[in-house]
């Protein structure tokens, strides 16, 4: 990261923040058979040093997310019908995606797909979602993510919409999407960042790129198999 641009660009990439969580539900299937009801704990909200909110924070229930998969995605907007079409050109790039939903209680699922049979006409594709999981029908988004083994090659969409009960089944209908744009993409990140930060009253990391440097001119030194 030598140029000014770039620092500029990507420097939320090598901020490190720490975020801290406070679990309310712990949900497991100790036969893996998710066919059947899972064991479930129930955990009041952690408060004061347990949860330790940053300054300005406050804890969030579930299904009240900000960025909640009913909530347009950055720079998007609802699409015309005609739009499936380009969603389906970047779906068919992916061999998988994941689902995320939400469950009776709010608190989201999400499941993979290892199928992706979307519908350019329509924008409907047939899901998976195993009923222990106690989905509703409501707001939805698919996930789709790719690197190769070097973690370059990078792509990822998003696909926003909503599940629906169809003849015994699940299916994931589109409302909105939006074709990936990597400048569109990197102003989000930093937009989240600074709002992430000012929220909490927290200030800008500096980003060490002496450090940072270092680090790369000794991976180049290593000898290649």
């Amino acid at each position: 990261m030598s140029s000014w641009l770039g620092r500029w660009l990507m420097s939320p990439c090598y901020m490190r923040l720490l975020i801290y969580v406070a679990p309310t539900r712990i949900r497991w299937w100790p036969s893996r058979d998710f066919s059947v009801a899972p064991q479930e704990i129930e955990l009041p909200l952690a408060t004061g040093s347990e949860a330790r909110p940053a300054a300005g924070g406050s804890p969030v229930s579930p299904g009240s997310s900000a960025t909640g998969p009913d909530r347009p995605a950055a720079g998007g907007s609802p699409a015309s019908p005609g739009a499936w079409t380009e969603a389906a050109k970047w779906i068919a790039k992916f061999s998988e995606g994941v689902l995320n939903a939400v469950d009776g209680g709010g608190y989201p699922v999400s499941v993979r797909q290892t199928s992706l049979p979307f519908d350019a006409a329509s924008g409907a594709m047939a899901v998976t979602l195993p009923e222990s999981l106690g989905a509703v029908a409501g707001p939805a988004s698919l996930l789709c993510h790719f690197h190769d083994e070097n973690l370059w090659k990078l792509r990822a969409i998003l696909v926003r919409g909503r599940i629906e009960r169809r003849g015994g089944g699940w299916v994931f209908v589109t409302t909105a999407f939006a074709p990936p744009s990597m400048w569109q993409m990197m102003k989000n990140v930093k937009k989240s960042t600074r709002t992430y930060l000012e929220t909490r009253g927290l200030p800008m990391p500096k980003v060490d790129y002496v450090a940072i440097a270092e680090l790369w001119r000794r991976a180049r030194e290593v000898p290649k198999e």
